[in-house]
C-alpha cells in the first residue's frame, strides 16, 4: 500500500498481465465481463498471435481455465472507471512502495545543478532504493571478509543501473524526441537541450511520476528487476559469509580482501538469478552459481575415474563446491600454448571431449562454454549433459530426418561447427566450440544511433559477434583447427574405443555412470537467442505502457512447433518477468520442470539416463566409424570456400573401343552412389542427401538444398534421365522422392527469382518431369510458381541467367513451347521488358549492373552474353525486334571485354582482370552463347568467336575440376554444342575423350574433382557428381539428353 497520494495507484492497473487480471475478473465477473464482446479484436488476436491455429489457442484457454468470452474481455483496455477494481491484485504483484521510497530518497538526496547523470536520473529512484538495501546487507550479511564498503556497494548498484537503463532507454529516447518535436527543449547547444529534457522530466517529481504512470508496464519491470537484484545480492552476500571458511581453504584465500563483485555474467533465470564473479586482492577469482552443482561434481568424478583407469585420457577437472541450491566454482583463465606440441595435445584432448560429450549426450556446448587453458580444453558448464530436446511437431520428411540424425550425431553437442540462426539468404553464424572468432552476425541488432546529445534514435545495424576464449593460440599466433584434424580424430577415436572396451564396467550396477543418477540438469528447449530477441523487443515503448500489448508480443512464442505446447505457458510467464526461460529435469526422470518448479509429468518418452545408457550399450566399431565420418564432415566442411580451378595437364587423345559402355556404366555408378547415400523420410515418400553446402562463402554440412544448381532439383533431374536411358525404375522412384523434398522444404523462404537457385529453380526440372513422368502435384506447383513470378517481378534486382530475369525468360519460353500456355509467353515478355527497363547504356554497348560486384559483367551465367541470348530468343518468340536489337548491343559490350593479347574475354569482377575459360565466367559460357544464337541465324563474327572459345578451351587443357560450372564436364558441352552446330565429328570425339579422361582420373584418385572440402563428396548438378553423370549421359546420347547448362528444353 502507498502512503502518499502523489502516485496514482490505479494508473498501474494496466501493468497487470492476463493471468493476474483474470483473478480479478473471476471475483468481479458481474462488473468486469463485457456485455458487448469485441469478437473482431479477439479474432484478430488469434489470427496474428496463433496464425489461425485454433488448437493452440484452445489449449491456452484450457491451461488457464478460461473461456473464450473471458479472454475477449481480458484483452480489452481497462477503462479508467474500472481501474480501482484491480487494486488488490495490483498490491499483490507490484510493490509500488519501491517507487515511492525511491522518489523520497531522490528528494532527500537532490543532485546539484552541476551534476548531469543523463538518462540515469530516470532510474535513480530505484538505484537509491537498492543502494539503501545493499548498504544494510553489506553491513549485516558480510562481516567475515575484508572489503571496501563503498566501492563494493557502488559496483553492485552500477550493475543494477545498467540493467534498468537497458529496459528503459528506448522509452526515454521516444519521450526525448517527442519533447523535441513539441519544441519543449531549451538551450543553444545539443548538450544544453538534452540537459533541459532531463531536468524538466526527471528532476521534476510530477513529470517523473507522470512518466512512470504513462509507462506502467516499464515501471513494474523496473520495480521487479530492482527487487530481484536486491534479493539475489542479499542471498549472495549471506552465502559468501556463511561459506567463507570453506572457500578460504578450497581456493587458498588467506589474508585477502574482496576487491570486485561482477554481477550478470550470463543470462538471468528464475527471478533474476545469474552467475557472479568474485575477485580478490591476491588476484584469485571464483564464480558463484545460484544452482545445484551436483552434475558438475559428478562429471568431474567421472573424468577422474576415466583418467585413472585409462592412464592416457588426461582430461582436466577443476574445483567445485556444491551446496545444493547453489555452488562455488574455480574460474578457469585463458592461457595460450607455449609450443606446437601443446597445441597438438590440446586438440587431441578436444577430440576426446567430443567423444565423451557424444557418449553423455552433451548439448549447447557453444564457444562460451569452453575455455582454452594451455594444452587443456575445459568445459565450464556441464549442466546440459544427459540432454534431450523437447519433441517438435515437424512433418515427416527426409530433410527433417537428416536434421534429427545430425542433431543426434557428434555434431549435436555444439562442440563442432554448424551454421546457426540462418537468415532468409541462408547466412548463419558458427557458435561452436571450434570457432570463437569475431564473425558478422546474420541479423541486424538494435543500436542507439546518436549524432549528438539531441539527435538520437534506435535503428537496426549490422554487427559482429564477440571473440571468445575457447581457441588456443601459439603465443600470440592464431591456430587453424583444420591443420590439427588428425589429432582431433585420434582423440575422438581413443575416447570412443575406451567406452567400447570398458562398456560392461561403465554400465554395471555399481559402475561409474551410476553417479549421475538423480542429478538435476538443464533442458535447452530452444535457442537462448530467441528468448533474448523477445526480451530486447519487449523494451520497445509500444509494449511498455500496457501489459496486454507486452503479452501479445510474447504470444508469438506459440509459433514454435513444440509437440507439447505446455512449455509455452511457462516460457511466457518467465518472459513477463524479463527472465530467460529455463527448464530442468533429473537425469533419470521423464518429467520436465518449469523455472518455478511446476512439473510436466511424463514429458519425455525416455529419461536422459536411459538414452545415455542405450547409446553406450549399442556403441560399437561400426557406430564409431559413422560418427567419425560426421566429425570429419563438420570440421572439413566448416571452412571458407576457396575453389581454385587450374590446369592439371594435357588432354589425352586415346579413346577406348568400348567407350559407350564405359560412359554408361560410370553414369550408372554415379546413380548407384546417389541411391546408396540417400536418406528417406519415415514414410519412404521423400528423399534427400547430406552434403557440404555453400552458405555465404563458407562450407556447412547440412541437408541438400532444394535448387537445380547444387540441390535436390538437379539430382532429381539426373536420376530422371538415368531412368530414361537405362529403364531402371529405382532411379525414377528416387527422383520423384527427391523432387517431393525439393517442393516441400522445411524453410519456405521464397528467395531469389532464379531458375538455378531457390524455389523457382524447380521450374526447369519440373518441366522435364511433366514431359517424361508427369504428376498432378507437379502441374499444381508449376502453376503456383507461375503466379508468384508474375507477382514478384517488381522485387527483381538480379538480371543474369544464373540469378535473375534472363533465366526466368528461358524456362518460361521452354514451358510455352511444351504447353502452348500463353501465360508462359507473357511471363517471358514481362521479364524481357524488365531487362529493357533496367539496362545501362554504355560506350561500348549495353549491360546490366551486377548488384554483388557493382560492375558490368560479361559472360554467360553472370553477365551480358547470357542476358543477350535470353533477349534474343524472347524477341524471336514474342516477335519483338526491340529485344533482339538490345541483345545485339549486349553482345557488343561482351565483345568489348575481349583481350587481343590473351585472345580471350576478361573477367571484370577483380581489379586484376583475368581471362577465364569456364561456363560461369569466360570462354566456355561465351562460346555457348554464340552457338545458341547461331542456331537461329548466320553470323560470321560469331563464328569467329566460337572458334576462339573452342581454341581457348583446348589450349587450356585438362582441369583439376570436373564440374559443369567451371570444370572439365562443362567444357565438353561447348565442344559438343559446336560439333552439333557445324557437324564437326572431331570436336564430338574430343568431348568424348575428355569424358573418358574424367572417368579414368576418378578411377586413379577415387573421387571426382568437385566443389567440396577434402574427402567430402558433392552430389549436386553444377558442382557435384550429378552434373558429371548428367553430362556423361549427354555425351552418350546428345540428341536425347538436353543440355542443362543452357537450360535446353525437353528433346523429342
Amino acid at each position: 500500500m502507498l502512503i502518499h497520494s502523489y502516485i496514482n495507484e490505479k494508473a498501474f492497473a494496466k501493468s497487470l498481465n492476463l493471468k493476474e487480471r483474470y483473478k480479478t475478473l473471476k471475483s468481479r465477473r458481474d462488473l468486469l465481463l463485457s456485455e458487448d464482446l469485441n469478437l473482431a479484436q479477439l479474432n484478430k488476436w488469434i489470427d496474428k498471435m496463433f496464425r489461425s491455429n485454433k488448437a493452440d489457442f484452445d489449449f491456452k484457454l484450457k491451461m488457464n481455465e478460461m473461456t473464450k468470452e473471458d479472454f475477449a474481455s481480458l484483452i480489452e483496455k481497462i477503462p479508467e472507471s474500472k481501474e480501482h477494481l484491480y487494486i488488490d491484485e495490483l498490491n499483490e504483484h507490484v510493490n509500488l512502495r519501491v517507487l515511492e521510497i525511491g522518489i523520497e530518497l531522490c528528494e532527500s538526496k537532490p543532485l546539484s545543478s552541476e551534476e548531469d547523470l543523463g538518462f540515469i536520473e530516470f532510474v535513480r529512484p530505484f538505484a537509491l532504493y537498492a543502494a539503501e538495501m545493499i548498504d544494510s546487507s553489506l553491513k549485516y550479511r558480510l562481516n567475515k571478509i575484508r572489503y571496501e564498503h563503498e566501492e563494493i556497494k557502488e559496483m553492485l548498484v552500477r550493475s543494477l543501473v545498467e540493467e534498468l537503463l537497458n529496459n528503459a532507454v528506448r522509452s526515454l529516447v521516444l519521450e526525448f524526441n517527442i519533447a523535441k518535436l513539441r519544441e519543449e527543449l531549451v538551450g543553444e547547444t545539443p548538450e544544453e537541450r538534452f540537459l533541459s529534457f532531463v531536468r524538466e522530466k526527471a528532476r521534476n517529481k510530477e513529470n517523473l511520476i507522470a512518466f512512470y504512470e504513462e509507462y506502467a508496464t516499464l515501471t513494474r519491470r523496473l520495480i521487479l528487476r530492482t527487487e530481484y537484484f536486491i534479493q539475489n545480492v542479499q542471498m549472495l552476500l549471506f552465502r559468501l559469509n556463511e561459506n567463507w571458511l570453506q572457500l578460504q581453504k578450497e581456493f587458498q584465500l588467506q589474508d585477502v580482501s574482496l576487491s570486485e563483485i561482477k554481477v550478470g555474467l550470463g543470462d538471468t533465470h528464475q527471478e533474476g538469478k545469474t552467475v557472479v564473479q568474485l575477485v580478490f586482492s591476491s588476484g584469485k577469482e571464483f564464480l558463484y552459481k545460484p544452482k545445484s552443482m551436483e552434475i558438475t561434481k559428478s562429471y568431474h568424478a567421472f573424468l577422474e575415474w576415466m583418467n585413472e583407469v585409462s592412464g592416457s585420457i588426461q582430461l582436466p577437472s577443476y574445483k567445485v563446491l556444491d551446496f545444493g541450491e547453489y555452488g562455488w566454482e574455480e574460474k578457469i583463465l585463458y592461457k595460450p600454448c607455449s609450443s606446437k606440441e601443446e597445441v597438438e595435445r590440446y586438440y587431441l584432448r578436444f577430440g576426446k571431449l567430443i567423444g565423451l560429450m557424444h557418449m553423455l549426450k552433451g548439448a549447447d556446448l557453444h564457444f562460451e562454454n569452453i575455455i582454452a587453458h594451455g594444452e587443456y580444453p575445459y568445459i565450464i558448464d556441464s549442466e546440459t549433459i544427459f540432454h534431450h530436446y523437447p519433441k517438435l511437431n515437424f512433418p515427416d520428411s527426409a530433410e527433417v530426418k537428416l536434421k534429427y540424425e545430425q542433431s543426434d550425431s557428434v555434431i549435436g553437442s555444439g562442440l563442432l561447427p554448424q551454421a546457426m540462426f540462418q537468415n532468409i539468404d541462408g547466412k548463419g553464424i558458427d557458435l561452436s566450440a571450434l570457432n570463437g572468432k569475431e564473425q558478422d552476425l546474420p541479423f541486424k541488432v538494435l543500436a542507439l544511433n546518436q549524432n549528438s546529445k539531441d539527435e538520437m534514435e534506435f535503428t537496426m545495424k549490422e554487427a559482429k559477434s564477440q571473440s571468445a576464449k575457447n581457441l588456443p593460440k601459439l603465443g600470440v599466433e592464431e591456430i587453424y583447427v583444420e591443420d590439427y584434424l588428425t589429432f582431433i580424430i585420434d582423440g575422438f577415436q581413443e575416447m570412443c574405443k575406451f567406452f567400447i572396451e570398458y562398456k560392461e564396467e561403465i554400465l554395471s550396477e555399481r559402475g561409474p555412470l551410476i553417479i549421475f543418477k538423480e542429478n538435476k540438469i538443464r533442458i535447452v528447449a530452444r535457442a537462448t537467442q530467441q528468448y533474448c530477441n523477445f526480451l530486447q523487443e519487449s523494451t520497445h515503448p509500444d509494449y511498455m505502457r500496457d501489459s496486454i500489448l507486452l503479452e501479445q508480443l510474447f504470444e508469438r512464442v506459440w509459433y514454435y512447433p513444440y509437440e507439447n505446447k505446455e512449455l509455452v505457458i511457462h516460457e511466457i510467464q518467465d518472459l513477463l518477468r524479463a527472465d530467460v526461460p529455463i527448464f530442468t529435469t533429473f537425469t533419470d526422470s521423464r518429467d520436465l520442470y518449469s523455472s518455478t518448479g511446476e512439473r510436466m509429468e511424463d514429458f519425455f518418452k525416455e529419461s536422459g539416463y536411459e538414452q545415455v545408457y542405450n547409446r553406450i550399450y549399442h556403441f560399437d566399431d561400426k557406430e564409431l566409424e559413422k560418427q567419425r565420418g560426421w566429425l570429419k564432415l563438420a570440421i572439413q566442411g566448416n571452412r571458407d570456400v576457396d575453389i581454385k580451378v587450374g590446369r592439371k595437364g594435357e588432354y589425352r587423345s586415346e579413346l577406348l573401343e568400348n567407350h559407350q559402355e564405359t560412359i554408361l556404366q560410370e553414369a550408372i555408378n554415379i546413380g548407384e552412389a546417389l541411391v546408396e547415400n540417400v536418406v528417406l523420410s519415415d514414410d519412404k515418400t521423400a528423399a534427400s542427401w547430406l552434403q557440404a553446402n555453400v552458405i555465404h562463402d563458407k562450407w556447412y554440412v547440412a541437408p541438400m538444398k532444394q535448387n537445380l544448381y547444387d540441390g535436390l532439383g538437379g539430382v532429381a533431374l539426373f536420376l530422371l534421365y538415368l531412368n530414361k536411358v537405362t529403364g531402371n525404375e529405382k532411379y525414377l522412384e528416387v527422383a520423384h522422392k527427391a523432387l517431393k523434398s525439393a517442393m516441400n522444404p522445411l524453410s519456405k523462404a521464397k528467395g531469389l527469382l532464379s531458375t538455378f537457385l531457390g524455389k523457382y529453380s524447380l521450374l526447369y526440372p519440373l518441366a522435364h518431369f511433366q514431359s517424361i513422368s508427369p504428376r498432378k502435384e507437379y502441374q499444381d506447383f508449376l502453376e503456383e510458381i507461375k503466379v508468384e513470378l508474375k507477382e514478384r517481378l517488381k522485387e527483381e534486382e538480379e538480371f543474369d541467367l544464373l540469378s535473375g530475369s534472363a533465366g526466368v525468360i528461358q524456362v518460361a519460353l521452354n514451358l510455352f513451347e511444351m504447353t502452348k500456355d500463353q501465360d508462359y509467353l507473357d511471363l517471358a515478355d514481362m521479364y524481357s521488358k524488365h531487362l529493357v527497363e533496367n539496362v545501362s547504356i554504355l560506350e561500348s554497348g549495353v549491360a546490366w549492373k551486377n548488384k554483388h560486384t557493382n560492375s558490368y559483367l560479361g559472360g554467360f551465367s553472370h553477365g551480358a552474353s547470357g542476358i543477350a541470348w535470353s533477349l534474343w530468343r524472347s524477341g524471336i518468340m514474342n516477335r519483338n525486334q526491340e529485344y533482339i536489337d538490345l541483345a545485339k548491343k549486349a553482345f557488343a559490350y561482351d565483345r568489348s571485354l575481349f583481350e587481343k593479347e590473351e585472345s580471350a574475354w576478361k573477367d571484370t569482377r577483380e581489379s586484376e582482370k583475368k581471362c577465364l575459360h569456364q561456363w560461369c565466367h569466360g570462354s566456355t559460357g561465351i562460346g555457348l552463347s554464340r552457338v545458341l544464337v547461331r542456331s537461329y541465324e548466320e553470323d560470321v563474327e560469331m563464328d569467329e568467336e566460337i572458334r576462339v572459345a573452342v581454341d581457348n578451351v583446348r589450349k587450356y587443357g585438362f582441369k583439376n575440376n570436373d564440374t559443369l560450372c567451371h570444370g572439365n564436364m562443362g567444357d565438353t558441352e561447348l565442344l559438343l554444342a559446336v560439333s552439333q552446330l557445324y557437324g564437326n565429328k572431331e570436336l564430338y570425339e574430343q568431348a568424348l575423350q575428355i569424358g573418358i579422361q574424367v572417368i579414368n582420373n576418378y578411377r586413379e584418385t577415387g573421387s571426382y574433382q568437385c566443389d567440396a572440402p577434402d574427402d567430402i563428396q558433392s552430389f549436386g548438378m553444377f558442382v557435384g557428381i550429378a552434373g558429371v553423370g548428367m553430362q556423361l549421359l549427354r555425351l552418350l546420347q546428345p540428341n536425347e539428353i538436353p543440355s542443362v547448362m543452357t537450360l535446353e528444353n525437353v528433346k523429342g
